[in-house]
């Protein structure tokens, strides 16, 4: 996978994570997978590029509870989660109102099977997708790494693909 140069000129990233800190109709936490955001908000940084997070309405990003046990947790999402700043960006997110480009980031059938949390997610993502029309493509072993890109639409299938698409990302804003 190649991606293609992008003009740099008044070129911005943005990030949406979700808004959404339990699954419905359950008493079980969600959240964003806070690796997913760190490894793009990081290099982002590093290299002087603006960066901006949305969420559906704005405001507090709750944080998958499970994404923050230390074992889980590499040197990039630790700086990160123990940084003020970072911290005060994931609790003023802009909401989707407020923004005009958008990058999406979603799981296939299989992980939710994978994951137990098929019965308590509030729809199949994949399958809706697909069933709008939309080309939708995923990782050959569920819970591995895959990244796509359309244009300048940039998207990670699940936790593990947050290295690689930060990678491809900051690989596109490096062309100039």
């Amino acid at each position: 996978m190649t991606p293609k140069t992008i003009n740099m000129d008044n070129l911005k990233l943005l990030a949406i994570v979700t808004g959404e800190g339990e699954f419905v109709n359950k008493n079980l936490r969600t959240g964003l997978w806070l690796s997913e955001l760190t490894h793009i908000y990081h290099g982002a940084k590093k290299q002087g590029i603006e960066i901006t997070v949305a969420s559906p309405k704005g405001g507090d990003t709750p944080i998958d509870p499970e994404s923050l046990n230390p074992l889980l947790m590499d040197e990039i999402t630790k700086t990160c989660w123990e940084d003020s700043i970072f911290k005060n960006v994931l609790q003023h997110t802009k909401s989707l109102d407020e923004v005009s480009e958008f990058q999406f980031d979603c799981v296939s059938r299989a992980e939710e099977i994978l994951a137990r949390k098929e019965r308590v997610v509030p729809f199949d993502l994949e399958t809706e997708l697909k069933d709008r029309g939309a080309r939708y493509e995923k990782a050959l072993i569920p819970m591995t790494s895959k990244v796509v890109i359309d244009g300048n639409l940039f998207t990670g299938e699940n936790p593990f693909s947050s290295k690689k698409m930060a990678e491809v990302i900051l690989q596109c804003f490096s062309k100039k």
